[in-house]
């Protein structure tokens, strides 16, 4: 028998590298997976032992994946998962996604805010403004946070509409736009929204 050499085989659906060892014998190779006991072959060539051993490693993997889901299947419906469930949510101390509406009077729109449990404190954000993102140590001063910072995102996103709106102008943008409109906007004759 000659020295054992090594090669690297990577898993086809992930990232894991698997090491094959694979030797002489007599007039033809045989090799072995070492992190896959199972996988052992015989081979001509040295390359042929190495695409066997590629195939019959993922052979084995693809078994061993089926035979996992099937065992999982099996836990769910007897219920044997439910303590880990329980016990995974309770670590996570997340309970469910509590919604409130914020009503703006001022443009006569309803935010939505989405807020949770969330450890200790208390997480939460917008749907209608995904930047606004907030967290706080209570319920209330979260929900206060979130229509503050709502309100500071929407004055921000209003006087960035007005300015590209002035430069706009000046640069002569708008100048396809209707002529009356035009005339009603420098009369004042317009309203802010």
């Amino acid at each position: 028998m000659e020295h054992i050499q090594t090669a690297k085989i990577q898993e086809r659906d992930g990232v894991e590298i698997y090491t094959a060892h694979i030797q002489r014998n007599g007039s033809g190779w045989i090799g072995w997976i070492q992190e896959v006991p199972e996988v052992k072959c015989e081979a001509e060539t040295k390359k042929s032992l190495i695409e066997t051993l590629d195939n019959e490693l993922h052979v084995v993997l693809e078994a061993r994946a089926d035979a996992w889901d099937k065992q999982i299947e099996e836990d769910i419906k007897a219920g044997r998962l439910e303590p880990l469930r329980k016990k995974a949510l309770e670590e996570l101390n997340m309970e469910h996604i509590q919604v409130f509406e914020i009503w703006d009077s001022e443009y006569e729109t309803t935010y939505t805010a989405h807020i949770q449990k969330n450890g200790s404190g208390w997480i939460g954000w917008i749907k209608e403004h995904p930047k606004v993102r907030c967290e706080e140590s209570t319920q209330e001063a979260l929900l206060e946070i979130l229509e503050s910072t709502l309100y500071e995102t929407l004055e921000a996103d209003w006087e960035a509409w007005d300015k590209q709106i002035e430069e706009d102008a000046k640069t002569g943008k708008l100048d396809k736009l209707d002529g009356n409109v035009l005339e009603d906007l420098r009369a004042g004759r317009c309203k802010d929204l």
